[in-house]
C-alpha cells in the first residue's frame, strides 16, 4: 500500500489539479434593518432563517435598567411588529433571545419584580406576547434541539423546557462551571445524544482562563468531569459552539497569547467528530491585531459551517473594525480563506450581535451607534450569497485489485483525490454480480490527498464489479475509471480449477492496466462478455497512434497481455479498447 501511495505522488506531479473558487461568498451591501426608537438602545439580534427579533433596552441610573422591548419580523426585515415593552419598572434587565419552537417564538426577559427571568412566548410574530409562568434566577438560553430549549440557571446549572417555558426540569449542575475565578458557564450545544457545556475560568490557580468542557447524556445522567481545552494559550475570553445531530461539533474561542495583551488575540477552533469524546488541537483561523473579547459565533447548515467574529485594530483613533468569517463546506475538514463580510470603519461603536447560515446564504448582524454620521441606534444586516461550486473533484489515480482473488482475501483499495476545499466522500462501490447486492466502502484519509481502506472479501465464489467515487459538498461527483458505474472494473473471487486458469465469468466489459505508472513493462487486462472482434490501441496525448496491440476476434472472458514500452519515451499515453459498440480508455504513465 505504501508503494502505491508513493506512485500516486509521482503521478500527481505532472497532472493539473483543478482548484476550487477561493472566495465562495459574494457579499451584498450593508442593509439597514431598523432604527430603534429614541427611548431605546440596541442590545441583541436573534436570527432564525427569515425570522428576526430586535431587542432593545433603556438604561436609567441609578435605578438600573427600567425596561426591555422587542420588535419581530417574519420576512427577513421587510415588515416589523410594533415594539413590545416586556416590563416597565423594577429589577434588572436580564434578557436575551431564546429560540423558535414549532408554534412560538420564545424570548427570555427579566421579570417585573426583578427576582428572575422567564420565557415570553409569541405565536403571532410579536403582535402579542404571553407572559412567563415560571421565573428563574439567572435564566438564559443555552442550546436547542427541536422544541426542547436548554437554559442556564444560577450561572452554573442547566435546566430545560419542552413547552416553551411553561415548566422546567430541576436544574443540574454542570462541571463546566469554573470552581475558581472566571466567567462561569458561557455556552452550550446539543447533539442527538449529549448536552455539551462550556465555561471559562481559572481552574489551575495560575490566573490563566481556560475553556472548560463538560458533557452529559441528553436529558439524563450527571455531567462528566471537566476537561480543560486550549491550555497552551495565556487565556480565553469568549466561546461559541454548535453540534449537528451526527455528533460533529465545532468550538470557536477567542484566546490571547503571552504576553496577555489584546494585540496577541486570535480566533481558534477545536473540532470533535465523536460527540465530544475527543477534541482536535486548537486550529488558529486568524491572528487578528485585536480581537474583541465578546463576539464570536459558530453556525452551521448541514455540512456548511461558518465561524464569524468582530475584529478591530488598535490603530489610533481606534475606529477600524468589521465582521470576519471563515467558511467550510465539509464539516470543518478544510476552510476557505478568511473573508471580511463588512467594514464598519465609518460606523464605529457597534456591537456584533449575531450570525446565521442557510444552504445559500450567510448573514451577519450588528447594532451600531451611528449611520451616515447621524447618531442613534441602528440594526444592520450583511448578507452573503454562497456560490455553489460546479467543479468536480479530481481523482488522479486509483489502485486496481487483482483480477483473480482467492477466498478470504484482504484487498487494499486506494486512490488519490483532491478538491482543495470541500471534498468529503471518498468511496469504493462494489456489486456482487451474482446476487446483485451492493456495498459501499468509505476510504479513510491516509495523507493530504491519499485515501485507502482494507476489505476482506466474503468467502463465496462470485464475480464483483467496483469503481471509485469522490464527491464534494456541492454534490459534484467524479469516478475512476471515468465511466464509473457504466463500465466498472471487475474481479473474480473463488477457487480455481487450475492455478493457470485466468478465465473470469464473462459478466462485464472492462479494461485495466497495472502497474501505473510503470518503468518499461505493464500488464493490460480486459474482459469481454461475448466473443467479438477487439481493437486495443495505444495513443499519445495528441491522439496519434503509437501501437496496435490487439486487432482480432477474442473469446468471451478475461484476457491479459504484457506491453513492452521500452522503446517509447516517458510520458502519458492512452490505452483504448473497442469491441462492437463498447469502448473504454485508460490513461497510463511511463516513467523511465
Amino acid at each position: 500500500m505504501k508503494a502505491f501511495l508513493v506512485m500516486l505522488m509521482i503521478v500527481s506531479l505532472g497532472m493539473a489539479v483543478y482548484a476550487q473558487p477561493q472566495a465562495p461568498i459574494e457579499w451584498g451591501p450593508i442593509r439597514l434593518l431598523r432604527q430603534a426608537p429614541d427611548s431605546l438602545q440596541c442590545r441583541d439580534i436573534y436570527a432564525h432563517s427569515d425570522t428576526l427579533a430586535l431587542l432593545g433596552f433603556r438604561p436609567v441610573l441609578p435605578e438600573g435598567y427600567l425596561y426591555a422591548a422587542a420588535s419581530i419580523s417574519g420576512n427577513n426585515g421587510l415588515s416589523w411588529s410594533p415594539w413590545h415593552v416586556f416590563w416597565t419598572q423594577g429589577g434588572s434587565v436580564g434578557y436575551s433571545a431564546g429560540a423558535m419552537t414549532t408554534n412560538a417564538l420564545c424570548i427570555v426577559a427579566g421579570t417585573p419584580d426583578g427576582t428572575g427571568r422567564g420565557i415570553y412566548r409569541s405565536t403571532d410574530l410579536g403582535m402579542s406576547w404571553i407572559a412567563p409562568s415560571v421565573s428563574l434566577v439567572g435564566l438564559r438560553p443555552l442550546a436547542q434541539l427541536g422544541d426542547t430549549i436548554f437554559c442556564v440557571v444560577r450561572y452554573d446549572s442547566v435546566t430545560w423546557t419542552v413547552n416553551g417555558g411553561i415548566s422546567f426540569t430541576p436544574p443540574r449542575r454542570t462541571e463546566a462551571y469554573p470552581f475558581n475565578y472566571g466567567h462561569g458557564l458561557r455556552d452550550g450545544a446539543a447533539s442527538s445524544n449529549r448536552l455539551h457545556t462550556f465555561g471559562i475560568g481559572d481552574v489551575a490557580g495560575d490566573s490563566r482562563w481556560r475553556v472548560i468542557y463538560s458533557a452529559a447524556q441528553l436529558l439524563e445522567g450527571p455531567f462528566a468531569p471537566a476537561v480543560s481545552l486550549n491550555t497552551n494559550f495565556h487565556g480565553a475570553y469568549a466561546t461559541d459552539a454548535e453540534f449537528d445531530r451526527n455528533g460533529i461539533g465545532i468550538l470557536a474561542s477567542i484566546v490571547v497569547y503571552s504576553p496577555p495583551v489584546l494585540d496577541w488575540g486570535a480566533v481558534v477552533v477545536n473540532i470533535t467528530r465523536d460527540d465530544g469524546e475527543t477534541w482536535s488541537p486548537p486550529d488558529t483561523l486568524t491572528a487578528g491585531e485585536t480581537v474583541d473579547p465578546f463576539y464570536v459565533y459558530v453556525r452551521h447548515c448541514g455540512p456548511l459551517w461558518v465561524v464569524a467574529w468582530w475584529d478591530s485594530t488598535h490603530v489610533a483613533p481606534f475606529t477600524h473594525g468589521g465582521g470576519w468569517i471563515r467558511f467550510s463546506a465539509n464539516w470543518g475538514q478544510s476552510w476557505y480563506p478568511i473573508q471580511q463580510g463588512y467594514d464598519s470603519y465609518e460606523t464605529f461603536g457597534g456591537d456584533f450581535c449575531e450570525a446565521d447560515i442557510g444552504r445559500d446564504y450567510i448573514r451577519l448582524y450588528e447594532a451600531m451607534h451611528y449611520w451616515n454620521d447621524v447618531p442613534g441606534w441602528y440594526y444592520f444586516q450583511w448578507e452573503g450569497t454562497i456560490r455553489h461550486d460546479t467543479l468536480a473533484p479530481e481523482i488522479a489515480e486509483a489502485l486496481p485489485v487483482p483480477q483473480i482473488v482467492p477466498l478470504d482475501t484482504t484487498l487494499d483499495f486506494g486512490m488519490e483525490a483532491s478538491d482543495d476545499d470541500s471534498l468529503w466522500l471518498t468511496q469504493v462501490v462494489l456489486r456482487n454480480m451474482e446476487s446483485g447486492d451492493s456495498m459501499v466502502l468509505h476510504l479513510e484519509r491516509l495523507d493530504s490527498n491519499d485515501f485507502g481502506f482494507s476489505w476482506t472479501v466474503p468467502p463465496d465464489t462470485a464475480d464483483w464489479s467496483y469503481y471509485y467515487r469522490a464527491e464534494d459538498m456541492w454534490e459534484n461527483i467524479s469516478f475512476y475509471p471515468p465511466e464509473g458505474p457504466a463500465a466498472p472494473w471487475t474481479f473474480h473471487v473463488g477457487p480455481l480449477s487450475n492455478s493457470a486458469d485466468f478465465i473470469l465469468h464473462p459478466s462485464a466489459f472492462s479494461l485495466s492496466v497495472f502497474p501505473v505508472p510503470f518503468n518499461s513493462t505493464t500488464q493490460i487486462e480486459f474482459i469481454l462478455p461475448t466473443t467479438q472482434r477487439v481493437s486495443l490501441r495505444l495513443y499519445d496525448v495528441l491522439g496519434r497512434g503509437v501501437a496496435l496491440l490487439v486487432n482480432e476476434i477474442e473469446t468471451a472472458g478475461a484476457h491479459r497481455l504484457t506491453f513492452d514500452a521500452s522503446r517509447l519515451p516517458s510520458g502519458v499515453y492512452l490505452c483504448r479498447l473497442e469491441a462492437g459498440e463498447m469502448a473504454q480508455t485508460r490513461k497510463i504513465v511511463l516513467l523511465k
